[in-house]
Formats: structure tokens, C-alpha cells, sequence
């Protein structure tokens, strides 16, 4: 039983990793824009009255999954220890 919550505490890892690394490019590259300067998106206008606050509400979901990934990484290494524990007691 304690495998197969492994394995799927491994997958929502592995998912979580991978929207992590995507929405990180996607800061990483708004991130770069001043707030003074023209957006990025074309509109002709700044980026502090354009696209900033949906750049702000992508920061904080990245926050948010990053938090997420940590939390699981605790549940992951408690439950191996558990494992190793109950291995080493047989």
C-alpha cells in the first residue's frame, strides 16, 4: 500500500517540477521588462498598465507551487522513513 502512495506522491512531483520549470521561464522572461519600458505583448503600452499584475499573479502561483512541492517532498520523505523503519524492525 505504502508503493503505491509512493509512486503517487512521486507523479504529482513530477508534474509539479515540470509546471514549476514553465512557469519560471515565463517570470524569468517578464521579469527582464522594466516597468517603464513598452510591454512585451505589443500593445505599445507600459508595462506597469499593461501586463504587470498578471506578471505579479504569475509570481504568486509560482510562490504558491513551489510551497506545494516542498510540502510534498515532507510527506515523501516521512512516508520512506516509515518504510525504512518498518523494513529494518522485520
Amino acid at each position: 500500500m505504502t508503493t503505491t502512495k509512493l509512486d503517487e506522491i512521486e507523479k504529482q512531483r513530477q508534474t509539479s517540477v515540470f509546471q514549476i520549470n514553465l512557469l519560471y521561464k515565463v517570470v524569468n522572461f517578464e521579469s527582464k521588462t522594466g516597468r517603464n519600458n513598452r510591454c512585451h505583448c505589443g500593445s505599445g503600452v507600459k508595462f506597469k498598465h499593461c501586463c504587470l499584475s498578471e506578471h505579479q499573479k504569475k509570481t504568486e502561483k509560482l510562490y504558491d507551487l513551489i510551497d506545494d512541492l516542498k510540502k510534498l517532498d515532507k510527506d515523501y520523505i516521512k512516508l520512506i522513513e516509515g518504510e525504512y523503519y518498518r523494513n529494518a524492525d522485520a
